[in-house]
């Protein structure tokens, strides 16, 4: 016969029983309705919560973001490197485009193949014009650093993609110029697929 103190133990036991992450067996496993929300206490078998912060990509960090209002950056030519054509002193590099620039890596590529034209264009400002009311038609400044330069480049599908870079020409206009930015309009730009005329806001680069 059995025992019924054994019994009642027994179903105590099965009333209390977990099993698995985010489920709990109660009221014997009879299958009644239980309000009671699924937890998990387990982090090591359990899912991430959707809300929980994700980690930044990797290098992200390393890189300035665009200041607000800004479609490019000027630097100076000393930032540069041995790695372009040196320019006089107090020059700055001008680069503007659909791809936001970075002061921590102005010469970095474009990215190549995208669906969308990408395009950059970059102009090389002599101390001297960098005042407001200063005119210069850009061919008058390819003897200055590596002279103005444009460059773009396209997806095609099937993973090819067209692009390149030459001479970029026009008249550019310096509109404003303060401590942390430098306003100037381009007018007449040939030399791109893309349209690169009108006024560019440009972050100072320290």
């Amino acid at each position: 016969m059995t025992n019924p103190f054994r019994l009642l133990v027994a179903l105590l036991v099965l009333g209390t029983t977990a099993t698995g992450c985010n489920a709990t067996i109660t009221n014997g496993g009879s299958g009644e309705d239980d309000d009671t929300e699924p937890t998990c206490d387990d982090d090591a078998f359990c899912a991430p919560d959707p809300g929980d912060d994700e980690d930044p990509p990797i290098g992200s960090e390393d890189q300035d973001p665009p200041v607000p209002g800004t479609d490019g950056i000027a630097v100076p030519y000393e930032q540069l490197g041995s790695e372009v054509v040196p320019a006089p002193a107090g020059t700055l590099l001008l680069s503007f485009g659909s791809e936001a620039a970075v002061c921590a890596d102005p010469l970095a590529d474009l990215p190549s193949c995208q669906p969308e034209l990408i395009w950059r264009a970059e102009i090389p400002l002599p101390a001297e014009l960098q005042a407001a009311g200063s005119v210069v038609d850009l061919e008058d400044l390819l003897e200055v650093g590596f002279g103005p330069f444009s460059s773009e480049s396209i997806g095609e599908g099937d993973g090819l993609c067209s692009g390149g870079g030459g001479t970029l020409t026009g008249t550019l206009e310096v509109l404003a110029v303060d401590d942390a930015t430098i306003t100037i309009q381009l007018a007449g730009a040939i030399g791109l697929d893309a349209d690169p005329n009108g006024v560019h806001v440009l972050a100072r680069c320290p």
